[in-house]
C-alpha cells in the first residue's frame, strides 16, 4: 500500500458526502475561532464550549442545565459531556476524566495479571475500546477533534451501546477474577 493510494481513498471518502465536508470545514474554522461561524459550521462546538464555560467550577446543579433544553442538539448522545460540565462544573468534568484514567490503569493491571495470553489481550482490547471512545468524545466536545458522532461510554443515551459496554465490562470483571500463579520458594 502506498501512501498516495490511502490518502486519495480517504479524500474520496470525505468528499462523497456533504456533511463530511462540512464537518472538516467546521473543524478547521473552529481552530481559528469557534464562535465565528457559530450558526453554521461550528454550532454544536460553540454551544458545547458555552455549556462548559457556564458551569464554572462547581456547576449549576444536577438538572439545572439551560443549554440542553433548546440550544445544543444531540445532547443525550454525542454531547453529554458539556451538559455534565454545565451541571457539575469543572470538578464534575475532572471526575469523569479521572474515572476513565482510573479505568485505563485498572484495566492495565487486569491485563497484566490475566492467567493467559488471550485474557490479557482481550482485557487490553476492551479497555482501549472504552477509553479511546471516551477520549474521542471528550476531544470532540472541547474542540480538539472534529465532530464524530461517538457517544461517551456509560453516560450517553443508547440502549445497545450501553448493553455491549456493560457486557464488555462483565467480561473484563471475569478476567480479573483469576490471580497470577505464585511461585512458592521452599
Amino acid at each position: 500500500w502506498s501512501s498516495d493510494v490511502c490518502s486519495s481513498d480517504l479524500l474520496f471518502f470525505i468528499l462523497t458526502k456533504d456533511y463530511r465536508v462540512d464537518r472538516i470545514i467546521g473543524f478547521i474554522r473552529a481552530l481559528e475561532n469557534p464562535y465565528e461561524h457559530s450558526q453554521t459550521y461550528t454550532y454544536q462546538l460553540s454551544q458545547s464550549l458555552v455549556a462548559l464555560a457556564s458551569g464554572g467550577v462547581f456547576g449549576k446543579g444536577l438538572g439545572c442545565s439551560e443549554i440542553k433544553k433548546e440550544q445544543l442538539p444531540e445532547v443525550f448522545t454525542d454531547f453529554i459531556f458539556p451538559i455534565i460540565g454545565e451541571e457539575l462544573g469543572l470538578f464534575g468534568t475532572i471526575f469523569i476524566v479521572l474515572s476513565f484514567v482510573f479505568f485505563l490503569f485498572r484495566g492495565y493491571k487486569i491485563a497484566k495479571n490475566a492467567k493467559d495470553y488471550f485474557g490479557s489481550i482481550l482485557a487490553v482490547g476492551i479497555v482501549l475500546i472504552i477509553v479511546i471512545q471516551a477520549f474521542i468524545n471528550i476531544g470532540v466536545c472541547i474542540g480538539f477533534l472534529p465532530t464524530k458522532g461517538i457517544g461517551l461510554p456509560f453516560f450517553s443515551y443508547g440502549g445497545s451501546s450501553l448493553l455491549f459496554t456493560l457486557c464488555a465490562v462483565g467480561i473484563l470483571s471475569n478476567i480479573s477474577q483469576f490471580k497470577p500463579k505464585q511461585i512458592k520458594i521452599k
